[in-house]
């Protein structure tokens, strides 16, 4: 179901030049910047996999609302967003998150909410006329975004190498574990920026005094990093969701 209540807004608003000289604005999001299938993989969980010995059932309360669910996973230092709800080892949550995505995706996209990521996209839309493509990993994912009538205001992309590997002026993806990150996207794409969601576990600019966590170290010294920063592109950062309204003006 859509988020209500939440307004656009981004940490850094993408600019028509950024490593672009023709200005061109054609910015290509992956559906999971658009959709929190994070969220929608929480709500799954409190409502059909209560097991006490995986998950803290004290977390997935009923009492526990959507807002603190969303700033706990925006929040989180490790990718997996299992972990703000079970305390068993990274590489079990690993293999469980990878089990329930597998096989309950359908569930959890249908369970997802839309970032506010969706709202900035109307506004270029709608004051712009630029259409923004969300690139879908599966036939599931274009399903869902049909069935909300502002989707005719994008195109959609079917992951197909070919068709987006350097063709657009600017990429929005959720980190750089992203599926569609691999080597063949980091060795074709150039004079791109390049936009990585705002969530704690990337390597977003860090509160004075706040040290790195080893997670931000190893994706500061990975091979994908270094290709994409070596004169080649812009990589920069954005919050999918309106921090002053997600967070009640509180800081995290």
């Amino acid at each position: 179901m859509p988020l209500e209540g939440y307004t656009e807004t981004s940490r850094k608003t993408i600019e028509k030049n950024d490593m672009n000289t023709a200005g061109v604005m054609q910015p290509l999001a992956a559906f999971n910047t658009v959709v929190d299938t994070d969220v929608g993989l929480i709500r799954l969980i409190a409502m059909h996999y209560r097991d006490p010995d995986v998950f803290d059932l004290n977390y997935l309360n009923k009492d526990i609302s959507l807002q603190r669910v969303m700033q706990d996973l925006y929040n989180r230092e490790q990718k997996n967003p299992l972990t703000i709800c079970s305390k068993l080892s990274i590489s079990e949550l690993d293999e469980l998150y990878n089990d329930f995505m597998e096989n309950k995706y359908k569930e959890i996209v249908d369970l997802s909410i839309f970032t506010d990521l969706i709202r900035v996209m109307n506004t270029w839309q709608k004051y712009g006329g630029i259409s923004t493509t969300i690139l879908c990993n599966s036939e599931i994912e274009i399903d869902f975004l049909c069935r909300f009538s502002f989707s005719k205001n994008f195109n959609t992309e079917l992951d197909n190498p070919k068709n987006f590997y350097n063709s657009y002026p600017q990429y929005i993806f959720k980190s750089f574990d992203d599926v569609y990150i691999n080597s063949v996207f980091v060795n074709l794409v150039y004079n791109s920026t390049i936009y990585l969601a705002g969530y704690r576990f990337n390597i977003t600019p860090l509160p004075e005094g706040e040290k790195m966590t080893e997670k931000q170290k190893e994706i500061l010294g990975s091979q994908n990093y270094i290709k994409m920063m070596t004169g080649r592109n812009i990589i920069r950062y954005m919050d999918i969701y309106d921090r002053s309204k997600l967070y009640g003006g509180n800081k995290e």
